[in-house]
């Protein structure tokens, strides 16, 4: 129910925005909260002393692990910056490609600084392009894109806390004696 009436909430805004200065803040908004959510959760998994282990970790054969998800939400970003929303420079297209949606899973994660690295600039780089976005919402990037504008900002704010809970659950089994 409180999905439903979030993405209500998105589209009803970015609806109502008739300017994009208004629809940039409420996305920068958006972004800054989540990331703090993701950046305690990173603290924790310091806190453990095993940061490098913990980001390996995954619950079950076939699953993605903790640092997946984490290297995943910066390479979407990093994809919304450099493609869907933006013409940033690709902040790592190595890693773009190996974290993003429908690739088989990869053996290893990075360690804890380089996916904590990858976050910042990746997220650096996605609000440098919320920034200077200027197209209609109802625009596509493209004639074969999947969806408009409007949905690619609706989809970056749904993103991060998507994979923040997914992290955040396999972080509480591992803790729970998943070790």
């Amino acid at each position: 129910m409180m999905n439903r009436c979030f993405f209500f909430l998105i589209a009803l805004l970015a609806a109502s925005c008739s300017n994009h200065n208004a629809l940039k803040d409420h996305v920068r908004s958006q972004l800054e909260f989540s990331r703090g959510r993701v950046d305690a959760l990173l603290e924790d998994i310091e806190k453990t002393g095993r940061a490098d282990t913990v980001l390996q970790w995954r619950a079950g054969a076939g699953r993605a692990p903790i640092g997946w998800q984490l290297m995943h939400i910066a390479a979407s970003e990093d994809g919304m910056a450099s493609g869907m929303i933006g013409k940033e420079p690709v902040t790592s297209a190595a890693f773009s490609t190996e974290f993003r949606s429908f690739k088989e899973l990869p053996q290893t994660i990075p360690p804890f600084a380089e996916v904590r690295r990858y976050l910042t600039e990746s997220r650096t780089a996605l609000l440098r392009a919320v920034d200077r976005f200027d197209s209609p919402l109802e625009q596509k990037p493209t004639p074969d894109a999947r969806f408009d504008y409007g949905t690619a900002f609706k989809i970056i704010q749904w993103h991060e806390p998507h994979h923040h809970g997914q992290a955040h659950a396999t972080f509480n089994l591992y803790k729970g004696g998943g070790e």
